[in-house]
């Protein structure tokens, strides 16, 4: 789980990845793109994975240096993401890429 802003027009795309330490496959767990406002948004992915894995954040530059992404408050929970909603105004949107 995740909190991030994606701020002025010109802003790239977020994509967090799974890295495999036994094959170094990235598989894509989440991906947001374009201006959200000034906001912070809750984004949720589900691991199902069994062995050690890292997780890899890129930020994605857009057709603006003005452009902003900002990552908070990352943690990794136990379990699905349904019902994990903690830790964030009543007002945020959720962004989840559960699979």
């Amino acid at each position: 789980m995740t909190s991030h802003s994606f701020y002025i027009a010109g802003v790239g795309q977020l994509n967090v990845y799974l890295n495999s330490s036994n094959t170094g496959n990235l598989v894509r767990l989440f991906n947001q793109s374009g201006n959200h406002g000034d906001r912070w948004m809750l984004g949720q992915a589900d691991i199902s994975y069994r062995s050690t894995y890292y997780i890899v954040f890129e930020g994605v530059r857009g057709n603006s240096i003005t452009g902003d992404i900002a990552l908070d408050d990352i943690t990794v929970n136990s379990g699905s993401c349904a019902g994990q909603v903690t830790g964030t105004t009543p007002s945020a949107p959720i962004t989840t890429a559960c699979k």
